[in-house]
């Protein structure tokens, strides 16, 4: 907990919390008109918990996802996203 608190705290951007019945499910993050860092707990997933928090940035339409998180990509594509582009560094 302490780690991920240190993490969240380098953060320049919005972090907002998914709440279900009163208790934390998640988090998504929104950078520059973006999404990022979208975290929904594992007893959450599957549940349509996901869908319902991105109509609630229906303005939003762009997000970031690691090329290697192969399961939140499936996720994202049945939802309306495409790929566009693969970001590299060096």
């Amino acid at each position: 907990k302490e780690a991920q608190e240190k993490w969240f705290s380098k953060l320049s951007y919005l972090f907002y919390i998914v709440w279900v019945d009163g208790k934390r499910a998640g988090t998504i993050g929104i950078k520059n008109d973006e999404i990022h860092n979208v975290i929904i707990e594992d007893k959450y997933r599957h549940k349509g918990i996901l869908k319902k928090v991105l109509k609630n940035f229906n303005d939003i339409h762009f997000l970031e996802v690691l090329a290697s998180n192969k399961k939140a990509i499936g996720v994202y594509k049945k939802l309306g996203f495409k790929i566009l582009a693969y970001k590299m560094k060096k």
